[in-house]
């Protein structure tokens, strides 16, 4: 892994911490505590995905890694197109035989090579709306 790509991987972890906390802090709010990646609302069916709310989700903590509108790399891939890209091994050796909401879903919470995972620092919603988001892609 290049230098550039290994501080882009370090800012990225610290920025995943430190931005949502300085948020809440100069909004005068306490941190609110995350949902479990398992969360449910209250008729017992996970949260449906809003791709508006998700599309602020990516520019957040996606965008410094991903391009949305092109298949080009960045630090990680472009996803342009992302629903629609035939199986294939990551790096890493994992396979993504395709790209459903459960494996996005997947490598969101898990992330994988130089990709941090994100369950935990991305609630249940965001995580909902961001697959929402990245399947209009």
């Amino acid at each position: 892994m290049s230098v550039r790509a290994q501080t882009m991987l370090m800012l990225v972890v610290l920025l995943g911490a430190i931005v949502p906390i300085r948020s809440a802090v100069a909004g005068g709010q306490a941190p609110q505590p995350l949902k479990r990646a398992n969360a449910q609302d209250s008729s017992g069916q996970p949260p449906s995905g809003n791709s508006a709310n998700g599309k602020k989700v990516f520019h957040e903590h996606c965008e410094m890694c991903h391009e949305a509108e092109s298949t080009a790399d960045k630090v990680g891939p472009g996803l342009k197109g992302l629903s629609h890209k035939a199986a294939h091994k990551l790096p890493s050796g994992k396979e993504h035989r395709d790209h459903s909401a459960a494996t996005i879903r997947e490598q969101i919470e898990d992330g994988s090579g130089t990709m941090p995972p994100q369950k935990g620092a991305l609630s249940e919603q965001e995580i909902q709306d961001l697959i929402a988001y990245l399947q209009t892609l």
